[in-house]
């Protein structure tokens, strides 16, 4: 028996909305986007996982609307894909999953 990654990354999928996965920690992050907030929007996400249960949001921000902060961390946005940093050290990515 093969075991299966139980979701698959959507590099394509530029939308903010939807499913997220920690690629260091393995959480799903369930987000919605609302577009009429602030400049760019807003994001806000929530996770349920026996270690980590919480709900967090930010504003996007940025010249290119890609940046927001969540848990203390900073994010910088790519389409399917956010780096987080903390104090400039790389802390987690969160890939879109569906």
């Amino acid at each position: 028996m093969t075991k299966k990654f139980c979701c698959k990354s959507d590099p394509i999928d530029c939308s903010w909305s939807g499913r997220w996965m920690g690629s260091e920690d393995a959480f799903n992050f369930y987000c919605r986007f609302d577009p009429d907030q602030g400049k760019c929007g807003k994001l806000e996400c929530s996770v349920n996982h026996p270690l980590f249960k919480a709900h967090n949001s930010s504003l996007i921000e940025g010249d290119n609307c890609d940046e927001l902060r969540m848990w203390n961390l900073r994010g910088k946005a790519s389409c399917g894909y956010i780096a987080w940093f903390e104090r400039g050290e790389y802390r987690n990515g969160w890939y879109k999953t569906f």
